[in-house]
Order: structure tokens, then C-alpha cells, then sequence
């Protein structure tokens, strides 16, 4: 089984307790906070992951997520839900990679119908205990 670590570079140079190594367990915590809450802000990532300095290097992990949940879907042969769709801006706005995913264009901002179907798919979804059991144990 590939690893998703090796698909994309981490910005962690200098980060003390923060590496390749570990990406599954910071990325298994995120996942699973975005799963209990249903939606978050990048702020709250960072809160979560106790971030102290400037930089967006802890977006890392949530390609970390899309990659292992791009890898879920083809080995399971089953559509799992773009729950990281479901992260904000601090202005409540969608990132441009959300925007890309939904709208087709990184500057048009997904309708509220858009949103709601994501977060209905994902509050559906009744295997999100196997998705965090991969990320959890580093299968991803």
C-alpha cells in the first residue's frame, strides 16, 4: 500500500515534532474533528495542532487527507465523500481548492445547495470509522 506522505512535499523544515514520520496521526486528528463537527476553519486546524508561528504548511495534512481518501476510494472501489471540502476560511468563505472541486473554477464560490449536499454526504457516510482506522494506524 502506497504511502501518502510521498505524493507531496511537507513544509515542516525547522517545525519541531511535526514530519513525514507523523502526518497520519496530525492528519487522523484533524479528519476526525472534521467528522464530529462537520465543518471547520484553517484557525481551527491550527488551534487544534496547538500552531504557534505564521505559514500555512499545516494545509500538508489535509492533502495528506484528500490523498489517502483519493486512495480509499479507488482500493474500496466506493465514492467517499470530500469531507476536507468542508474547510473554511476565516471569512466563512471556501478555499480555492474547494472552490476548484465543487464549481469546476478556484474563483466561484460554491452555492449554498452545493455545501449542503457535501455535508449531508458526509454526515451519511457510515464508514467514516474505517476511513479514521487507516489514518489512525498509518495504513494511508
Amino acid at each position: 500500500m502506497p504511502n501518502a506522505c510521498a505524493t507531496f512535499s511537507f513544509c515542516v523544515e525547522g517545525t519541531k515534532n511535526y514530519s513525514k514520520e507523523n502526518a497520519s496521526v496530525y492528519a487522523c486528528k484533524v479528519l476526525s474533528t472534521l467528522i464530529s463537527q462537520g465543518e471547520m476553519k484553517f484557525a481551527d486546524i491550527r488551534k487544534l495542532l496547538r500552531i504557534r508561528h505564521d505559514g500555512n504548511w499545516y494545509v500538508s495534512f489535509l492533502e495528506y487527507i484528500v490523498k489517502g481518501i483519493e486512495y480509499l476510494k479507488a482500493e474500496w472501489d466506493e465514492e467517499i465523500p470530500p469531507i476536507t471540502c468542508l474547510v473554511f476560511l476565516g471569512t466563512g468563505k471556501a478555499s480555492e481548492w474547494t472552490c476548484r472541486y465543487l464549481t469546476g473554477n478556484p474563483e466561484t464560490q460554491p452555492t449554498p445547495q452545493q455545501l449542503k449536499k457535501v455535508k449531508e454526504d458526509v454526515a451519511e457516510y457510515d464508514k467514516w470509522d474505517k476511513v479514521l482506522e487507516y489514518f489512525a494506524k498509518g495504513k494511508i
